[in-house]
């Protein structure tokens, strides 16, 4: 009867432990989704764009539209369903190399998953 007891608590306590351990990976794995409210800072900056390029995924097939400014700072252009942005071609588009341009970005840079902001929105300035 006691050995059945201490079993259950383990088990309950061994659920706890995944339970949590699955919450907290998927909290430090979402600050580098750029698809993910835990990014949702807003940083507003004026960058002059230096190029633009397209880097593909042979894995997915999926294009990625990349801007780099003249800093050497690059931001990715992605729709993000969080922030209701569904317009990343025209902003691409809209992009031009010497162009100054005041951009809203979410996320964050991180090299280890090739992952950079994203520019919520562009404008151009006079």
């Amino acid at each position: 009867m006691e050995f059945k007891k201490d079993y259950i608590i383990y088990i309950l306590l061994a659920v706890i432990i995944v339970i949590g351990a699955v919450y907290i990976s998927g909290t430090v794995f979402s600050l580098f989704d750029p698809q993910s409210s835990a990014t949702g800072t807003l940083h507003n900056s004026t960058i002059v764009v230096k190029e633009k390029f397209i880097k593909s995924n042979p894995e997915t097939g999926e294009d990625q539209y990349l801007i780099a400014d003249t800093n050497n700072h690059v931001y990715m252009d992605i729709d993000n369903k969080n922030f209701n942005k569904t317009n990343s071609t025209d902003i691409y588009v809209q992009a031009e190399a010497g162009g100054t341009y005041n951009i809203t970005t979410v996320g964050i840079r991180n090299s280890t998953l090739s992952e950079y902001p994203n520019i919520i929105s562009l404008t151009k300035i006079s």
